[in-house]
């Protein structure tokens, strides 16, 4: 069974209730809107550094890491092993979860 859709190329088979999708429709993810991992846990990095009034370099020096990973952590331009997921977690006397978890307050 066949279904019109409109446009030119809008056709779509129906088969067993599942249509599909369009060639543009199947362009567009439905992820799209989901930030990165790696951008959570720099923002979650960033926003506990400054709660607690700790410098990048104190942090970094700290984790052992450089300042210019942890620079490129706290943007989400980097990713990391999960032990330096861990260095930092523990440095910052927070459980590694905490570090993925998605705030919707503030600058985020």
């Amino acid at each position: 069974m066949a279904k019109w859709r409109g446009g030119a190329a809008a056709f779509q088979a129906d088969i067993h209730g599942w249509p599909y999708p369009t060639r543009r429709e199947s362009l567009v993810s439905p992820m799209q809107h989901v930030r990165p991992i790696h951008q959570i846990i720099g923002q979650n990095v960033k926003r506990i550094r400054r709660e607690q009034g700790l410098s990048k370099t104190t942090l970094a020096r700290m984790a052992g890491i450089t300042r210019q990973f942890l620079t490129s952590i706290e943007k989400g331009a980097s990713d990391m092993k999960v032990s330096v997921l861990q260095d930092l977690a523990d440095v910052l006397n927070v459980e590694p979860a905490v570090l993925l978890i998605v705030h919707d307050g503030g600058e985020f």
